[in-house]
């Protein structure tokens, strides 16, 4: 479950089906047949989840790269540019990891750098077809030559999940097939602030409590509290 609105969910799945329906007019026009997505925000907003529900939408694979693993160099990077499907969507997760300064190596590795990564994904070989995705927690650390137009056609914000959506979230665990469950819904959304937490944040606090709709309306202050303070 992701937090962004239908309306952006919309958009961005028919502007991914316009992409990937009009190879022939980018290759006509000299183009190069990429798009590229900025998905950024908190932890636990529903990034991945929401790429996951893309592939499957499209019926595409999802190769997953971390940005932040210091086994990673540019010639593996590039090799594994070269090596996936024509038609599938590239992650490339923690995009803000990329290009430690000097002196701050993990393991002895220095990881992947920001020309090794810039020319992966768009140098003079670089693969075509695909939908990259880059995603952070932290957009205002990223550099604009890697999220300028041309690399990245949308940008898309994540934020903590509304009041509406912990709603949605109780009567997605706990179904809503009778009034009692509704009214504890409501109840229970009336506790979280627009904000306050993430999706997965309150998730997780429902599986906990997934054999007693009533107790994890009573738990939700107790819980409330526990979290902010140790955010």
């Amino acid at each position: 479950m992701s937090t962004i609105d239908l309306n952006c969910k919309e958009e961005i799945i028919q502007d991914i089906n316009g992409f990937l329906t009009s190879e022939p007019w980018y290759y006509q026009r000299g183009i190069p047949f990429r798009r590229g997505y900025l998905f950024h925000g908190p932890p636990g907003t529903g990034k991945t989840s929401f790429v996951s529900a893309i592939a499957a939408s499209f019926g595409l694979p999802i190769f997953i790269i971390n940005a932040r693993d210091s086994r990673l160099t540019d010639d593996k990077l590039g090799a594994l540019f070269k090596k996936v499907d024509k038609r599938c969507i590239i992650i490339l997760d923690d995009i803000d990891g990329v290009g430690r300064p000097a002196g701050t190596a993990v393991n002895g590795r220095d990881g992947i750098s920001l020309s090794g990564l810039l020319t992966a994904i768009d140098g003079v070989s670089s693969h075509e077809g695909h939908v990259l995705i880059m995603t952070t927690n932290k957009p205002d650390e990223l550099g604009h030559a890697l999220v300028r137009p041309g690399r990245i056609d949308k940008r898309v914000q994540f934020n903590n999940a509304t009041s509406k959506q912990a709603m949605q979230c109780f009567q997605r665990i706990y179904g809503n097939e009778n009034e009692e469950s509704n009214e504890l819904a409501k109840e229970f959304s009336g506790k979280i602030p627009d904000g306050a937490f993430s999706i997965a944040d309150i998730q997780g606090f429902l599986i906990e409590n997934k054999n007693d709709l009533a107790q994890a309306v009573e738990n939700t202050d107790a819980w409330d509290i526990s979290l902010i303070y140790w955010l």
